[in-house]
């Protein structure tokens, strides 16, 4: 805990075994940027 309170949401959609959809979001302070790749 370094006084900077997030909330986030991730939530992945899939059919037949396939991934269609990834959205990730929430309230949080800044402190980088970055990228993941799936």
């Amino acid at each position: 805990e370094i006084g900077r309170p997030s909330t986030l949401f991730a939530r992945a959609d899939a059919r037949d075994g396939e991934l269609e959809r990834v959205a990730v979001g929430g309230h949080a302070v800044v402190v980088a940027r970055g990228e993941f790749r799936l």
